[in-house]
C-alpha cells in the first residue's frame, strides 16, 4: 500500500465494511504510538519490536501497516503536517470575522491547541527530521509550506489592510512560529497557565510586536 494510502487511513472518514473499520482504527493507534516512542527514543533508539509490542501486534503482522521505519517515520510526519493545518484551518473558517487582529488571535490559539493538545504528533510538527529520503522529504515540505502560506496570508491581509505595520512576511512568521512552537517543549496541562488566558497572552504580544494600529487608536 502507498504512504499516501495509509495516511488516509488515519483521517476521518467512513470506512466500507468492519474489516477496514478495524485497519483504519488501528492504523491510528500505531501512528499513535509511533509518534510516542519516537519522541522518547529518537530515530536511532526506536526499534519495530517495542512499538509491536506497544500495540499488540506481531513484527510480522506490523509489516502489513507498515514497511519501514523511513516509510513509518514519513507517516507521523505527514499525519501531524495535515493534522496541524486541518485544525487550525477550521478554526480560521469558523471565525466569521475579517479583522487581522481577531484572525491572527484565532490563528494563535488554534495553533496553541494543536502543540498541547495533540503531542507528541506536535513534536513532528515543529522540527524536521533530515533522515527521511529525499521522495518522503520532498512532500513533508510542501505540506508545511501549505502551513506557512496560511500564516503568511494572515499577516500579508493586516498589512494590507494597513492594521498591521509593514514588514518582512517570511522572517517574521519564522520568528512568530518559533516563539509559539517552543511552547511544546514546557507546556504541562494541570501545571501550566490555563491555555485559554496563555493564548490571550500570546495574541495580544503578537498583536503588539507587528505594530497593530487599531490598538494605537483604541488607546
Amino acid at each position: 500500500m502507498a504512504p499516501t494510502e495509509l495516511i488516509g487511513e488515519m483521517l476521518p472518514g467512513q470506512p466500507r465494511g468492519y474489516p477496514a473499520k478495524r485497519r483504519q482504527m488501528k492504523t491510528r493507534e500505531i501512528l499513535r504510538q509511533a509518534a510516542a516512542l519516537l519522541a522518547e527514543r529518537g530515530y536511532q533508539g526506536f526499534r519495530i519490536e517495542d512499538l509491536a509490542d506497544r500495540v499488540e501486534m506481531s513484527k510480522g503482522n506490523f509489516y502489513n501497516y507498515f514497511s519501514s521505519k523511513d516509510q513509518l517515520l514519513y507517516a507521523c510526519e505527514k499525519a501531524a503536517t495535515e493534522l496541524a493545518y486541518d485544525q487550525v484551518q477550521h478554526e480560521l473558517l469558523r471565525c466569521k470575522s475579517l479583522d487581522p487582529v481577531e484572525r491572527i488571535k484565532v490563528w494563535v490559539k488554534a495553533h496553541l491547541r494543536f502543540l498541547t493538545e495533540e503531542f507528541p504528533f506536535a513534536w513532528f510538527f515543529i522540527q524536521e527530521d533530515r533522515r527521511l529520503p529525499d521522495e518522503y522529504r520532498v512532500e513533508i515540505k510542501e505540506l508545511r509550506h501549505r502551513y506557512e502560506h496560511m500564516v503568511d496570508q494572515l499577516l500579508l491581509d493586516g498589512v494590507a489592510a494597513e492594521v498591521f505595520e509593514p514588514c518582512d512576511i517570511p522572517s517574521t512568521r519564522n520568528f512568530i512560529l518559533g516563539g509559539l512552537n517552543w511552547t511544546a517543549t514546557w507546556y504541562i496541562r494541570g501545571r501550566s497557565p490555563d491555555m485559554n488566558l496563555l493564548s490571550r497572552q500570546y495574541g495580544e504580544q503578537i498583536v503588539a510586536m507587528l505594530g497593530c494600529r487599531g490598538m494605537e487608536q483604541d488607546s
